[in-house]
């Protein structure tokens, strides 16, 4: 924790996915209540409360705490990626997209807020949009110098333009 910060909070969310999946959601809620009040101001252990109710499905509380959140931190692009994925969760559509792009504007090492925005933009049939999306994140990835990685979404781009052709 000392050592690694960024690490270990990172590495923490993803044990509270693992153990949410194994139905310890609500125990995962409980213990980050408790990290967050002994550790008030210490952000990663908001940032992991807030990931506790995402994965245990608690998405109405999750909004109120990551809004919060957003609020007491609006430089943590930490808690856009989260709110944009839980108005996805709660169909709040309108609401998620500001929060992806402003999420990859704070941070653009992390890309996961763009393929959000890209399969969403899929799931309400805006073919054109997620065209577009993928594009995007081809081009992201091949500036980082991945052009293997850059094949997927060039793929799901590919997977869009077939649908909207098929809709004229």
């Amino acid at each position: 924790k000392e050592n690694d910060t960024e690490f270990y909070y990172l590495m923490k969310g993803c044990m509270i996915s693992v153990r949410a999946d194994l139905g310890e959601g609500q125990r995962c809620i409980e213990e980050q209540l408790q990290a967050v009040e002994n550790e008030p101001e210490n952000v990663g252990e908001l940032v992991s409360l807030v990931c506790a109710y995402y994965w245990a499905k608690q998405y109405e509380e999750c909004y109120k705490v990551v809004k919060d959140a957003i609020a007491k931190y609006p430089e943590d692009p930490r808690f856009y990626g989260y709110a944009g994925d839980v108005c996805a969760e709660l169909e709040k559509y309108d609401e998620a997209f500001p929060y992806w792009e402003k999420h990859l504007e704070l941070q653009s090492r992390w890309l996961e807020s763009l393929v959000a925005i890209a399969f969403c933009r899929e799931k309400l049939g805006e073919y054109d949009k997620a065209y577009e999306a993928w594009m995007r994140l081809a081009d992201m990835l091949l500036e980082k110098g991945s052009d293997v990685s850059a094949n997927w979404p060039r793929e799901q781009a590919n997977r869009c333009k077939e649908k909207m052709e098929k809709k004229e």
